[in-house]
């Protein structure tokens, strides 16, 4: 069996299990049970559930998969050689690793399943976490090139009826999404915006919202005047 990385859970964890049962020497495949004796003998490795992590007790985000695969191992083997292969199996389930081996019958009905009759399986578990694949950036294919653009102070003030100011108000510059507040002399700034270009400005606050243009950011302040009763 190729233990190859590959990509997705199933995958991923059927390369683990082919690794595992290399290391202890033990030749596998990926085949259902019933298949013909192989020389030399090997174990039939097949997926039969997918079954929630139980190990795992911490929070875990939404970027992340945890499962177990489980898989049904048979042997391709005369009986002599199926009984060497399965304890090979067994004594590597003593030692850590990625892979378990709960010690419980494969049902009949597993067997029926497969349109076979019953005979000497084991099952084995493989832990599979998985993180949300990142989407990759695109490739640079052209130089890097750097435009400066001249930049501006646009300073302003909203008035409210009679000229009384408005703090608190939230002043947005729609283009680059600058937001700034009024202070208690309903002044406001924005320290750098694109100079000589027409600015938007989105107003909100105490039951207010409005849009204001600026023909372009300059040294004299904007004044705004908005014709609402104060709250």
């Amino acid at each position: 069996m190729d233990s190859q990385e590959r990509e997705g859970p199933i995958a991923t964890a059927t390369a683990v299990l082919a690794a595992w049962l290399s290391r202890a020497g033990v030749t596998a495949r990926v085949a259902p049970p019933g298949g013909e004796a192989s020389d030399p003998p090997a174990v039939c490795v097949w997926p039969v559930a997918v079954l929630p992590e139980q190990e795992v007790r911490s929070t875990v985000g939404r970027g992340q998969l945890r499962l177990r695969v489980r898989y049904l191992l048979t042997v391709a083997a005369p009986p002599a050689g199926a009984a060497d292969l399965f304890d090979r199996v067994l004594l590597a389930s003593l030692t850590e690793g990625d892979v378990r081996v709960p010690i419980e019958p494969v049902g009949e009905q597993v067997w029926q399943a497969f349109g076979l009759a019953p005979e000497m399986g084991l099952y084995a578990e493989v832990y599979s976490r998985v993180a949300r694949p990142e989407p990759r950036p695109p490739l640079v294919r052209q130089p890097m090139r750097v435009d400066s653009t001249p930049l501006a102070k646009l300073l302003g003030r909203v008035i409210g009826p009679g000229g009384v100011p408005l703090p608190g108000i939230r002043v947005v510059a729609t283009d680059s999404g600058a937001a700034t507040y009024t202070d208690n002399r309903g002044q406001f700034a924005f320290p750098a915006l694109p100079e000589g270009r027409p600015v938007r400005l989105l107003l909100s606050g105490k039951g207010l919202d409005l849009v204001a243009d600026v023909a372009a950011p300059s040294a004299e302040p904007v004044v705004i005047h908005c014709e609402i009763e104060e709250v």
